[in-house]
């Protein structure tokens, strides 16, 4: 099965094609600018790898949570080439996807740390090692970054600390948890399209193609419009996966 991964949560987007073996294609851009102009556009530059007929078998995105108009760009490009195609459609959290190349390691927990806005980040944590995947030990949330050290000292064993939160808080985060913590290479901490084409393949047996069209981001917390405003407009949860 070759999938198409789509990543645009963060600073850089990303697009792979990943079969069950190896990437066959990928590439990164700077994407706050000109996402919106350029993603169509490099995910049919990633396709020509396919030869004439251009075609993944399923398609899967990162869904957040990040960059709100990126998330929404992603999903809504993704949508539009699985409709094309007719194939399936999966969201993954943004928070697994970082977590993903660090799944195997047996006995630890490892802790996703993503820049929100201003100071706050995005937190989870999920058991590793198993044969499930990586069951959530911490749901996605957004805190402020003394309250993320406080809720990992709380953890027992090994941990995993990565994501861009985790390389800006360092220092703390050494300190409270001391020789428990084990810290991703700094190429390592931005979630990659190829880890979430890998991460989806194991998720897309019995898939159901009309569920990409009730795929939502995963936001987490309200817009900066909505909090200005001091209203709710009910975007912040799961939504369908």
């Amino acid at each position: 099965m070759i999938v198409l991964g789509i990543e645009t949560s963060g600073e850089t987007a990303s697009i792979a094609l990943r079969d069950e073996e190896t990437v066959l294609a990928s590439r990164a851009f700077a994407s706050r600018a000109s996402l919106c102009e350029r993603l169509a556009a490099e995910i049919g530059s990633v396709l020509e790898h396919l030869g004439e007929a251009r075609r993944p078998d399923a398609i899967a995105v990162s869904r957040g949570p990040g960059s709100f108009t990126s998330l929404r760009i992603g999903v809504v490009t993704a949508k539009a080439f699985a409709h094309r195609f007719g194939i399936p459609l999966v969201g993954v959290p943004t928070t697994e996807v970082v977590a993903w190349p660090f799944a195997d390691e047996a006995g630890a927990s490892v802790a996703v740390l993503l820049p929100a806005w201003n100071t706050a980040l995005y937190l989870a944590v999920y058991f590793a090692g198993g044969d499930a995947g990586l069951p959530e030990r911490v749901a996605p949330v957004a805190v402020e970054p003394a309250e993320a050290v406080g809720r990992l000292s709380e953890t027992e064993g090994p941990l995993w600390l990565v994501g861009g939160g985790a390389l800006t808080h360092r220092d703390a985060l050494e300190s409270a948890l001391g020789s428990r913590a084990r810290f991703a290479a700094p190429a390592l901490c931005e979630p990659d399209a190829a880890a979430l084409a890998d991460l989806a393949r194991r998720q897309l047996s019995g898939a159901d193609p009309a569920a990409a069209f009730r795929l939502r981001p995963l936001y987490i917390v309200p817009s900066q419009a909505e909090r200005t405003a001091g209203i709710d407009l009910g975007l912040t949860g799961q939504g369908d996966a």
